[in-house]
């Protein structure tokens, strides 16, 4: 950040906006590098669809989180051990560059789990080996401010104790009468921990498939996630490019790019709504659904058939159904909540 700081500085023409100017430019590179990746090891349209894709536009060029380059990261060094058996070289550098994901970005850090679970990486020794290097790597990120005390009260509060919107999400939504009402730290514990512990049991039956399980972890932590904000929907997106020949991901794109057009922290800044809510929440039902038919038919051929026609069709039944799923299910809580009235002291 310092060094895009520094940057900014060559760009007085953009007066106030520089350094937004300089990091979106440098995501731009993060993105470009996606694209060429997904080009290179999976179809070429996976690369075009990320570039061309109007949320990956507004995610970084106004947005402006650093999602993606934590994910292009992750991705590079899950690409390195993603045809299985790697040598110990290899091994190596993975477990490094998923490491440095995770000092970037948490995206990724129940991953290495997953990895513990997949036979084709090797022996218990190696994938052992691979889950202690990586979190190793991020722990000792920690060391050059473990002895400032206002160092460790930082990371305590942002990174372990860090608290997203609990009230933007499926989850809340299914299990709360009010899904706008405040969430008690006791309660958003035992969200977090529920979705942990069901992210932490689908890496140990997935990985089993003979199916490419990146983009699945992304979905499973994204579909399931407790809590939602606008730089979420990248992990979601990359699924998606990976994904781009499975419909679902069509319906993901559609929600994802309604819920960022009414953002109220995105271009348009429009004030929160039920547009913004409904479409936030039918991402994480599209985002389910792409997981379930990917697992299904352990993930789309790149020779399979695709019909056009009829991917659109079935997309946009769900982006509807979504959309109409979550408004119903708001406004019969909202009727019972106005019916019931206040409760008693």
């Amino acid at each position: 950040m310092a060094g895009l700081q520094q940057l900014s500085t060559l760009l007085p023409a953009m007066r106030g906006e520089a350094f937004h100017v300089a990091v979106a430019g440098f995501l731009g590179v993060a993105d470009v590098a996606l694209a060429a990746l997904l080009a290179a090891q999976y179809r070429y349209g996976a690369g075009i669809f990320l570039l061309c894709c109007p949320a990956t536009i507004l995610l970084t060029g106004f947005h402006s989180q650093f999602e993606n380059f934590a994910l292009l990261a992750g991705i590079a060094a899950w690409l390195l051990i993603r045809s299985g058996s790697p040598s110990p070289p290899r091994l190596v550098l993975a477990a490094g560059l998923l490491g440095v994901s995770l000092i970037i970005k948490h995206i990724l850090f129940l991953f290495p789990l997953w990895v513990l679970f997949w036979p084709k990486l090797g022996s218990w020794g190696k994938r052992m080996a691979y889950v202690m290097i990586a979190y190793g790597i991020f722990g000792l990120s920690f060391l050059p401010w473990l002895f400032d005390a206002p160092s460790r009260a930082g990371f305590s509060q942002n990174v372990f104790h860090y608290r997203s919107d609990f009230s933007l999400s499926l989850s809340r939504l299914v299990v709360s009468f009010h899904p706008f009402a405040g969430v008690s730290i006791a309660s958003s514990r035992v969200l977090t921990y529920g979705w942990m512990a069901v992210v932490m049991a689908a890496g140990i039956w997935v990985p089993r498939k003979k199916v490419d399980f990146f983009p699945l972890y992304l979905l499973t932590m994204f579909a399931l996630s407790p809590a939602l904000m606008d730089q979420y929907l990248a992990i979601a997106l990359l699924a998606c490019a990976i994904l781009c020949t499975s419909w679902p991901s069509w319906a993901l794109v559609g929600t994802t790019i309604l819920a960022l057009f009414r953002s109220p922290a995105d271009i348009f800044l429009c004030p929160f709504s039920m547009v913004y809510y409904v479409a936030m929440v039918s991402t994480q039902i599209c985002a389910l659904a792409l997981l379930l038919v990917a697992v299904r038919s352990a993930g789309p051929s790149p020779t399979a058939p695709f019909s056009t026609r009829h991917a659109a069709q079935k997309a946009v039944t769900l982006a509807v159904a979504s959309l109409a799923f979550v408004f119903v299910i708001f406004m019969f809580k909202s009727f019972v909540l106005h019916w019931a009235g206040p409760a008693e002291p």
